[in-house]
């Protein structure tokens, strides 16, 4: 078995299952994180998705799940949220391909919905427009294909370069379907997963919280 190396406190190097536990465990320390999985195992498995559907996977993946008795601010125009690239998906829900999501398929969906655009205020007091973007594609994907293709986002590509199997500095639509996706199945497979969807949250949650603390120099 082969082990990681990695550097949280006193550790060394770990077994890759005891990396997994430990790091998806720091990722759910927090009440809101776990309220943040409720959400996501809601959606995760539904065949069909609803206009609301694709709102709630937006507020999720934004961070904007309102707590009880409020909502959340950042959930409208004009603010860093893609609110309106997220509400185009409510109006009118893309529809998964004949294909059931082929890698041609996805790939011409993740080239569509990166590209979209909404308004977001910058410094200066300016608006300008600014890309979907991959990550956000991505979410949308992972949720229309039942969790068959994985979100990623930059926290990832931190935690690929800390256990020193680094990502091109851009990751590309072709990047992500050709290098992220098997990467992800090889430390799922390294750490003894079924590629369940359960399980792959998990590493999801583990590489998360890793790349996070590589992103803060720790």
């Amino acid at each position: 078995m082969k082990f990681f190396r990695e550097g949280y406190f006193e550790w060394g190097k770990v077994e890759p299952r005891v990396w997994l536990q430990k790091w998806a465990e720091l990722f759910l320390s927090s009440g809101e994180r776990q309220g943040d999985n409720q959400v996501y195992e809601s959606l995760v498995r539904k065949t069909q998705l609803s206009g609301e559907d694709f709102e709630q996977i937006g507020r999720w993946k934004e961070g904007c799940i309102p707590r009880i008795g409020t909502e959340h601010g950042r959930w409208k125009r004009l603010t860093s949220a893609a609110f309106d690239v997220w509400m185009q998906a409510k109006e009118s829900p893309p529809q998964v391909p004949a294909d059931k999501f082929s890698k041609d398929s996805a790939r011409k969906f993740l080239l569509d919905w990166q590209e979209r655009k909404f308004r977001k205020p910058v410094k200066g007091g300016r608006v300008q427009d600014t890309r979907f973007g991959l990550s956000r594609a991505t979410a949308l994907l992972h949720f229309m294909s039942a969790g068959r293709f994985p979100i990623y986002d930059s926290f990832e590509w931190y935690a690929f370069r800390r256990m020193g199997t680094p990502l091109p500095w851009e990751v590309t639509v072709d990047v992500y379907l050709e290098k992220f996706c098997p990467l992800l199945c090889s430390v799922a497979s390294r750490c003894c997963l079924t590629h369940s969807i359960e399980e792959l949250r998990k590493l999801d949650n583990a590489l998360r919280c890793y790349g996070r603390r590589e992103r803060k120099g720790c």
